[in-house]
């Protein structure tokens, strides 16, 4: 999968030009049409982890991928995960909550590039929501 294919998937969910508020430069690892787009970073030499965007189109690719990602941050000795999304079909969080992530709701987030919400408010009313572990 290309980063195009990533994008389009990315904006088939939150709407027209949301993708150009993911970036997409780090570790993009996918299954079939399903992906996490991460970065890897060390924040006061702590391996942290900061998820860019989860997309799946179910839930057994999810796990597959999730799993994958796991024993690669293991590896490199991730101690903090991070995610943050638009509201969306809530099984990506549903699933991050099962596996022990805390998860919040942001208030008035704003993104950097405006967008053509899928549920036609302009601009975006979508509540954003964090996770992590």
């Amino acid at each position: 999968m290309n980063s195009k294919e990533m994008r389009k998937y990315i904006d088939s969910e939150n709407g027209e030009g949301f993708n150009r508020n993911i970036k997409l430069d780090s570790y993009n690892f996918f299954k079939n049409k399903s992906f996490i787009a991460f970065k890897v970073c060390k924040v006061e030499d702590v391996g942290v982890v900061n998820i860019r965007y989860i997309y799946s189109d179910n839930k057994k690719d999810l796990k597959s991928l999730i799993a994958y990602c796991c024993n690669f941050w293991m590896g490199l000795g991730i101690k903090f995960i991070y995610y943050r999304e638009k509201e969306k079909d809530p099984y990506v969080v549903s699933y991050l909550k099962e596996l022990g992530f805390k998860t919040n709701y942001i208030e008035d987030f704003k993104w950097e590039y405006e967008f053509e919400c899928v549920k036609g408010e302009s601009p975006c009313k979508c509540r954003v929501i964090e996770s992590y572990v």
